[in-house]
């Protein structure tokens, strides 16, 4: 007891020595950022592949990168082409999308604003540092144009794995993330950029990861060049596949869940590891294969059922499928 008191103390007091000896950077930083945060709605309601089909409404942060043009993330973007954004003024203006990176989650956007001042980028960082998440976390944007933050420090880097995809060193976080801080800033306290927000997960515990400012220099500097072809409705369909959030493993005839990523739709739709998955749809599956090369012969947002056996239970559990990185 007395070690993690002594190991609590060290760790606290440098940051209460900080904050103490700096009382007012961190509102300083927060109103010099504030300015340039944007809140973000898509509305996703109907595709061409089929009639009608809500796929609900989401949320999440921007921030302006360069004149007229906002960075946010595809978790907020999904394969949409337009958003709607809260500016700091309180104004509402529609942007499009004239950028999805082949490289990271990042998504640019266009808009008629040139008056905002684009927030500037940090060129390196260090683990350690203080740092800030600003943006929209559960609409407070939106709802009550309230631009929020949360303190912490840079915690660490690696690469971070999810399915199939990788992301080159990534930023984790100890600062707060929750839903709709999204493809927000976190600064340092000089008020660059130094990541993306992108996730609030980590290998199933709460963590803020972020894209690197490296990465977001670079999908800027490709987007000038013309070396990432614009966006067109043709081009989403074909561009997202179908994102479950499941691991399955083969255990003699039967197909066994054995890992529910937290941020997706199996995880909302309350599929447990140790499901024994049966059917996708009419379609009965038997291999694991058979279950990944089958989803992807639907669409993002299109509701199916997928059939289980839990214990002595068979369950229908209906999902709405996503894209990669929602």
């Amino acid at each position: 007891m007395r070690e993690f008191i002594l190991v609590f103390i060290l760790g606290i007091f440098p940051l209460l020595l900080y904050a103490q000896g700096k009382p007012s950077s961190i509102t300083t930083t927060y109103e010099q950022v504030r300015p340039s945060i944007v809140g973000i709605e898509v509305d996703s309601g109907r595709t061409k592949k089929a009639k009608y089909i809500f796929r609900g409404r989401y949320y999440g942060t921007g921030f302006f990168l360069a004149k007229n043009l906002i960075i946010t993330t595809q978790e907020v973007i999904q394969d949409q082409l337009h958003a709607r954004c809260i500016l700091a003024n309180r104004q509402s203006k529609m942007a499009k999308v004239v950028a999805y990176d082949d490289k990271t989650p990042l998504v640019l956007l266009e808009i008629d604003h040139p008056q905002t001042q684009p927030l500037p980028i940090a060129k390196s960082f260090d683990i350690g540092e203080f740092a800030m998440v600003v943006g929209n976390p559960y609409k407070s944007i939106s709802r009550v144009f309230q631009t929020a933050c949360s303190f912490g420090v840079i915690s660490g880097q690696y690469d971070f794995r999810r399915g199939s995809y990788t992301l080159a060193n990534a930023i984790e976080t100890d600062a707060a993330v929750n839903p709709g801080n999204y493809g927000g800033p976190l600064v340092n306290l000089d008020g660059k950029v130094v990541g993306v927000i992108f996730s609030g997960f980590v290998e199933s515990r709460l963590a803020g990861l972020a894209i690197p400012s490296p990465s977001i220099t670079s999908f800027l500097k490709r987007f000038r060049k013309k070396q990432i072809p614009v966006p067109d409705d043709i081009f989403v369909l074909q561009s997202f596949p179908v994102f479950v959030g499941i691991s399955l493993r083969q255990e003699g005839e039967k197909v066994i869940v054995d890992y529910v990523d937290p941020e997706s739709s199996a995880y909302e739709a309350k599929i447990q590891e140790g499901d024994v998955l049966l059917a996708l749809g009419t379609q009965k599956i038997d291999t694991a294969s058979k279950f990944y090369s089958w989803v992807q012969r639907y669409f993002v947002g299109q509701k199916i059922k997928i059939i289980i056996k839990r214990g002595n239970r068979i369950l229908e559990i209906p999902i709405i499928l996503r894209s990669r990185f929602m």
